[in-house]
């Protein structure tokens, strides 16, 4: 027995550390860690110890039955106690006897860890962690302040408690002990309105979210409220970013005594604030120098974040100009978004100067009213050559936007130098009073980013995972409408992908199985989502229905004259029952003074032989503690704790695990007392659990018979809870106990909104994931395996003749470049763009594809991209991930498809912009402020045509 109890707390404390593993959020403290694990491993090897105690109780009253009557012959076959003797072959009164003392050893340890931890430590720790002062010391004394009405409190009832004992002359272990029962007592209130909602939500959840259509109503209402909390989260979170940013300007000057923690309140927000700017929908790009600015900048800084990550897509500078359009009202509610940044993206339109472009008045010309419609009908037109999605509207809001965007920039540079240099005093200028900010005050933001950045991180967590799960039911219950039995069975048999069979599942959050068993993986997938597991959790649904109500009526027996009532050993205790199955002794289970010779429900006087009993009374807790943690997790008693995998805070890994620390005990001892093994008498055949805490079991009121209060508390918290599930279809509309609203059809349809604009995200996040996995996969199929140097060379250096043609027009393309003649189709780039490919790269890494068997050879690109700036903080540059406390992250790249082939018309109005282009650089460089502007473009275009005369060479000696 030895090994299987070893191996029990090896498996906790593996099960506990992998959990913690999975919610910790980054940054978390290592001394959070170890805290933590050491208190649910604790309190999990406290409900272990319940059936190692009880199996060597049964086994001793086994023992004692055959001596009584005379039979100690029967002992071996009726009492089998083969498991107990790995700590040595003695005598079986002596094995007993030892591991008596061992589980006493155990019990004291386990539960004074448990007492100590809950009611000191992690609150404790709690209180320094949540401090965020920027001393140690400071949190120390914070932690002990907070703590210290707490500790003071109780050492003022235990005084009192003393001054009575010795007036009375009463034994002062019941100072001890009266305090572990009243602790012991308030948990177990705890633990009754915990288990009496677990038992009537737990079935019900489960055998909910076993139905696609309830779980597809849900994620939508979770898509809905974790949407607006999210919102309200970041709004919150800009706000309190804004002071730092003021205080971060003026660390150098007026706040330079506090320089140093603001700059460590700097480096805890979500992303570099120094570097932020506000995209205005006509000045473009500005510093924020207002507090509203301010914070709408961070607002877009956040959103621009979450998209990189969320959907791994670089916002250029057009997407930002198009969100803050958004922002501002400035395009029609019906403006498909993301559809309208798709189309700006694949036409290569990326910078706001590609923008200006499409607008032929860009250097002033066709300003007047009369010329005012041709010049929105020119913008107009090349709206629609580029497919802008969307009705006439929308191109009219895009029309008006950029042409005011131009005619605001044409006056700013009509201003003087002197209005621009008052513009950039002003947002130098520091808004921070020095005689505000003391030290308390800082500590005090601090502590607000912090629990500000939290609650973001969690909501937005969640609102990911509610749009995934909406999202992929969508898409299921899509697939199950229009797929048939036979359909099925022809995709899994014949690998069929027609009309008559099935293509496969397509969602843009489920990776598609690959390779040639494609079809197949495909087919059983779906056939498990839907039907197999679906089945599964009903089934399970209806397992914990029964025991709900096996553990709802066991709790009911231990109300005064119910057990009488019901009649028998067990009293009505099905939880007992069901322990008799394994282990009929008396007095529990057969009354002694009885006839057992006609029993029917099992063999008695008899222990079944290995750890059978205690499987049963392990499945009884590991159902009771499930309920328990369900109930925690999903009711809103506490609005500072929740619990979310991978962002889940140190505060509220210490809150549960100083309540799991609390409450874990009460549920030993309710079981207990469930069993009837709960004594406040003294008896000879006890737990070890009794024979060590017998003192707190008599304790008035406080002590085992506190168990009979708890079945009105538990009974009433589950009629409420089952009421609740029952009138949710009717008119009556009762409060709910997990604080989430009633799903009404107008939130349903404002989340199913919400998921259409995420789904057209993930949509294309997932197609330009797919066409790199085939890139890739084509790469290494043709490119020489996995490592290995890739060649491109043909045989005797000759290039087919496909090649030779793409090569000829790849020569056309460039000398259209060079010349200026407007013979490319594609709008000429800029220094830089997302993906690092002009007009030029992307020709060239088409001209080698039909020479390499469809494989990329990026060496001309090479030389371009080597002779360009590769400087990442320019217009469009990359975007930092978002950081944690701890200020880690990395960067993603935007990856796009094939550039879209253009008309002859767009090719036209593209000669066009490129002659404004031309002209525009030369003016520049006679206007004020503009000429710098100019003798970028010229740059610009001297770097290109010196690129494409490099190309024209190297294919010129191929």
């Amino acid at each position: 027995m030895i090994v299987p109890l070893i191996s029990e707390g090896l498996g906790i404390a593996s099960v506990v550390a992998f959990v913690i593993w999975r919610l910790t959020a980054k940054g978390t403290p290592w001394h959070v860690y170890l805290t933590v694990w050491v208190s649910w491993t604790m309190a999990l090897s406290l409900v272990a110890l319940v059936p190692v105690d009880l199996h060597i109780v049964y086994l001793k009253r086994c023992i004692n039955h055959y001596e009584d009557i005379g039979k100690p012959e029967l002992i071996p076959r009726r009492c089998p106690m083969q498991e107990w003797r790995s700590v040595g072959d003695v005598d079986k009164d002596i094995i007993l006897q030892r591991w008596e003392n061992a589980l006493k050893v155990m019990w004291l340890t386990v539960y004074t860890v448990c007492q100590f931890n809950g009611w000191i430590l992690l609150t404790f720790q709690s209180s320094y962690v949540e401090s965020r002062h920027f001393y140690k010391y400071k949190r120390l004394q914070r932690a002990l302040i907070e703590n210290g009405g707490l500790y003071g409190g109780g050492a003022l009832l235990g005084g009192v408690a003393l001054f009575i004992l010795v007036a009375m002359g009463w034994d002062m272990n019941y100072l001890v002990y009266g305090a572990m029962a009243s602790s012991n007592a308030l948990c177990m209130v705890i633990f009754a309105i915990f288990i009496g909602y677990g038992l009537a939500e737990g079935p019900r959840t489960l055998w909910q979210s076993a139905r696609l259509r309830p779980s597809l109503k849900r994620a939508l209402y979770l898509a809905y409220s974790h949407h607006k909390g999210y919102k309200d989260a970041a709004a919150e979170l800009a706000k309190k970013m804004v002071d730092v940013y003021s205080l971060r300007r003026a660390a150098s000057s007026s706040m330079r005594h506090h320089a140093d923690k603001i700059m460590i309140m700097a480096a805890e927000c979500p992303f570099e604030i120094a570097d932020t700017f506000l995209m205005d929908p006509i000045r473009g790009p500005s510093i924020p120098t207002t507090p509203e600015e301010m914070q709408k900048a961070f607002l877009e800084k956040l959103h621009e974040i979450e998209m990189d990550l969320t959907h791994k897509q670089k916002m250029t500078e057009v997407d930002r100009w198009l969100t803050a359009l958004e922002v501002e009202s400035m395009l029609p509610r019906t403006a498909n978004m993301v559809a309208i940044q798709t189309s700006f993206y694949h036409a290569k339109l990326i910078y706001l100067t590609h923008i200006d472009d499409l607008d032929p008045g860009v250097n002033g010309e066709l300003r007047s009213a009369s010329e005012r419609k041709e010049r929105e009908a020119a913008i107009d037109r090349q709206l629609q050559l580029i497919d802008v999605p969307g009705s006439a509207a929308v191109r009219h809001a895009l029309t008006h936007a950029i042409s005011k965007r131009n005619n605001a920039t044409l006056r700013a540079n009509e201003e003087s130098e002197e209005e621009t240099e008052c513009v950039m005093e002003a947002a130098s200028r520091s808004m921070v009073n020095p005689q505000e900010w003391d030290l308390a005050r800082l500590v005090k933001l601090r502590q607000g980013i912090y629990a500000a950045n939290r609650k973001y991180r969690k909501i937005k967590k969640k609102f990911d995972r509610a749009v995934v799960e909406a999202i992929l039911l969508e898409d299921t219950a899509c697939a199950l409408d229009q797929v048939s039995a036979t359909q099925l069975v022809r995709a899994f048999l014949y690998n069929d992908e027609s009309e008559s069979g099935w293509p496969g599942f397509v969602c843009p959050v489920h990776r598609p199985f690959e390779g040639s068993w494609r079809l197949q993986k495909e087919v059983l997938w779906l056939i498990g989502t839907a039907f197999l597991w679906p089945f599964f959790k009903m089934g399970l649904a209806v397992l914990c229905a029964i025991g709900s109500i096996i553990v709802l009526w066991s709790q009911t027996s231990l109300f005064p004259g119910v057990g009488n009532i019901l009649g028998g050993a067990s009293e009505g205790s099905l939880l007992l029952l069901s322990i008799c199955w394994k282990a009929s002794v008396p007095p529990n289970c057969i009354d002694p003074d009885g006839d057992a010779s006609d029993w029917k429900l099992w063999d008695p006087f008899q222990v079944s032989p290995g750890v059978s009993v205690q499987l049963v009374i392990i499945l009884h807790l590991f159902y009771i503690c499930s309920l328990g943690y369900f109930t925690l997790l999903r009711i809103k008693l506490f609005s500072m704790y929740e619990v979310v995998p991978g962002e889940t805070d140190s505060f509220s890994l210490l809150f549960n695990a100083y309540v799991v620390c609390r409450v874990v005990p009460a549920v030993a001892h309710n079981y207990l007392a469930m069993v009837h093994e709960a004594h406040e008498t003294d008896s000879l055949e006890v737990t070890s659990f009794e024979s060590v805490f017998s003192a707190m079991g008599r304790i008035p009121f406080l002590g085992s018979s506190f168990n009979e209060v708890l079945p009105p508390l538990m009974g009433l918290t589950f009629f409420l809870a089952l009421s609740n599930a029952l009138c949710q279809n009717v008119s009556c509309r009762l409060p709910r106990l997990d604080g989430e609203a009633h799903k009404t059809e107008a939130i349903i349809q404002e989340g199913v909104e919400l998921v259409d604009v995420e789904r057209r995200r993930y949509e294309k996040s997932s197609a330009i994931s797919s066409t790199i996995r085939k890139r890739v996969a084509d790469e290494s199929e043709h490119g020489g395996g996995h490592g290995g140097s890739r060649r491109h060379s043909t045989e005797g250096g000759v290039l087919p003749a496909s090649a030779k043609q793409t090569l000829l027009n790849f020569v056309h393309k460039a000398r259209g470049i060079v010349h200026g003649d407007g013979t490319d189709s594609r709008p000429m780039l800029s220094d830089q763009d997302s993906q690092g490919g002009s007009v030029l790269e992307m020709a060239a890494l088409e001209a080698t594809k039909d020479g390499n068997n469809g494989t990329t050879r990026p060496t001309w690109s090479k030389r371009i991209a080597q002779s360009r700036p590769t400087n990442g903080h320019d217009n469009g540059g990359g975007v930092g991930s978002f950081r944690g406390a701890n200020g880690g992250g990395s960067k993603h790249l935007r990856h796009v498809s094939e550039p879209p082939k253009v008309s002859a018309e767009a090719v036209r109005v593209q000669a066009e912009v490129n002659a404004n282009e031309t002209r525009r650089g030369s003016d520049d460089e006679v206007v004020g402020g503009a000429g710098r502007n100019g003798q970028k473009r010229v740059m610009r275009q001297e770097s290109l045509e010196r690129s494409a005369q490099q190309l024209l060479m190297d294919i010129e000696n191929i």
